[in-house]
């Protein structure tokens, strides 16, 4: 989580010293619910199946059809199976492994409304931030021996904090809610290499103003 902390610390500095916390008028927190799947090269290790993806959000008026957003969001229940070399008593061992993702991430978006009504209408948004990638890879036995070429028990996890960059579009239905797609790019570290681990994620948006921060 080293790359999840400072993101944290710069989040929240730049929220609380935001002059729209000091009394201006538009201060609301977000709520995401949808879906979304690995799209990068982790793709074929979650078999293309969807995940679940929840968020919570901050949103400050930065200026006329513009929001500031600040974001943790969780993609989850990604599942999959891959055959990987993995390790083993005698050195690596071939196996089917059975495979579960989880991406947290935390960041800061810009969001540009089209027509100038940050409470109606499409909008188009673009972020930065850091991701944490945890894969966990269980393993039922490998075709050159079964279990006894296997040496670990449970599930053998690896996880990767990256920074990502994020781009996507929405459509404010009304004040409260809206839908939005997001793209976001990020890297895996797996072993000796990199992977790309690309995600979308499609959602419902709803928001609740924050009055108790004026």
């Amino acid at each position: 989580m080293r790359v999840l902390r400072p993101l944290a610390a710069i989040a929240l500095t730049a929220v609380l010293g935001s002059p729209r916390l000091r009394g201006e008028d538009y201060q609301h927190l977000g709520f995401q619910a949808g879906a979304g799947r690995a799209v990068g090269e982790l793709a074929d290790w979650s078999s293309g199946r969807p995940g679940l993806a929840l968020g919570l959000q901050q949103l400050i008026a930065e200026g006329e059809g513009t929001l500031f957003r600040t974001r943790l969001d969780l993609l989850t229940g990604l599942k999959g199976s891959t055959a990987q070399n993995l390790p083993g008593p005698s050195g690596p061992v071939f196996a089917e492994v059975d495979n579960t993702f989880r991406i947290v991430s935390l960041g800061i978006d810009s969001i540009y409304y089209f027509d100038g009504d940050i409470k109606h209408g499409c909008y188009a948004f673009g972020g930065v931030g850091g991701a944490s990638t945890r894969l966990g890879s269980q393993c039922p036995g490998d075709a050159s021996g079964g279990a006894a070429n296997w040496p670990l028990s449970g599930t053998l996890v690896t996880t990767s904090n990256k920074f990502y960059w994020s781009a996507g579009l929405g459509w404010q239905v009304s004040p409260r809610l809206g839908v939005e797609g997001r793209f976001l790019m990020t890297r895996f570290s797996y072993q000796t290499f990199y992977l790309q681990d690309a995600s979308v994620t499609v959602g419902v948006t709803w928001r609740v103003p924050v009055e108790f921060l004026n």
